[in-house]
């Protein structure tokens, strides 16, 4: 699903997950390995003195080439044979699908095309920079609790993966001004 977020440097930009694959997040022409933010993430939450980290960004295109493969193995398993599955078969495989992939797709199956994006928070810790985009305390806040919390429709099942909940616990606990006020 898209999520609008608010930029100090480009107005509104376009993010969020990938549709029902969280396993790549989009900020602006960026794609992160969902992963990779979570690692950010609770990197800046566990040491507050840092202030950069490298992101890999693969971008959206080869994002959807990945994924095509994980459609079309969607489509084999509901609709092999001639016939139709009904729609509760599709909706199971689809849960299931999602489920199997969420959080685990390893970056080497993305690599091509990968560049390091660095991520930047500001010395006042009031501002973080996403490559060129760059955004407030306040929407980082937001950005922060829509990635770890898997996005509007959350994780499935309610079930963090190991990142998102690891990154979670660091930032509840951080001491660091980047965080205060968060919600998750």
């Amino acid at each position: 699903m898209t999520l609008r977020i608010e930029t100090t440097s480009h107005g509104a930009i376009e993010g969020g997950f990938f549709s029902a694959f969280t396993s790549g997040f989009r900020f602006g022409e960026f794609a992160f390995p969902t992963q990779a933010v979570h690692h950010a993430l609770r990197h800046f939450a566990e040491k507050p003195e840092a202030k950069a980290v490298n992101l890999p960004s693969f971008g959206e295109e080869a994002f959807w080439e990945r994924f095509s493969a994980y459609l079309g193995e969607l489509a084999d398993r509901c609709f092999g044979s001639s016939e139709f599955s009904p729609p509760e078969v599709v909706k199971y495989e689809l849960e299931r699908l999602i489920t199997e992939k969420q959080g685990k797709i390893p970056l080497t199956e993305l690599v091509d095309g990968l560049v390091m994006i660095p991520i930047r928070v500001s010395d006042s810790d009031d501002e973080v920079s996403f490559g060129q985009y760059k955004v407030d305390s306040e929407n980082f806040r937001g950005l922060a609790s829509y990635v770890i919390g898997g996005g509007w429709l959350g994780w499935n099942n309610g079930e963090y993966p190991e990142s998102a909940q690891r990154a979670k616990v660091a930032v509840l606990h951080s001491q660091r001004p980047l965080y205060k006020g968060i919600r998750l």
